[in-house]
């Protein structure tokens, strides 16, 4: 059962995670990052965790394009991210 868990995780996040950044990078999803939108942050972690965490302000680049976000963790800490390492969850209600 690990085996397949481990599986599942290590196919989520190289395929479904990718997927999601070159949407946000090739302009198809044209909604950019707002305060309040969640989001997960892409680092290596442990299988089947991942830490999430809401926007709170976005940093424009000189070129007027988003660039970093600054996110509160569920711990409450506050970490300035660059766009590359954060892909926004979409919901529909």
């Amino acid at each position: 059962m690990q085996r397949i868990q481990k599986h599942f995780w290590d196919r989520w996040s190289k395929e479904y995670l990718h997927t999601i950044s070159v949407q946000l990078k090739r302009g198809k999803d044209q909604r950019n990052l707002e305060p309040g939108d969640l989001v997960i942050i892409k680092k290596p972690t442990p299988y089947l965790t991942w830490k999430t965490a809401q926007a709170i302000e976005v940093h424009l680049g000189e070129d007027n394009i988003l660039r970093v976000a600054t996110v509160r963790t569920a711990n409450r800490t506050l970490i300035k991210c660059p766009m590359i390492k954060l892909c926004r969850l979409s919901f529909v209600l």
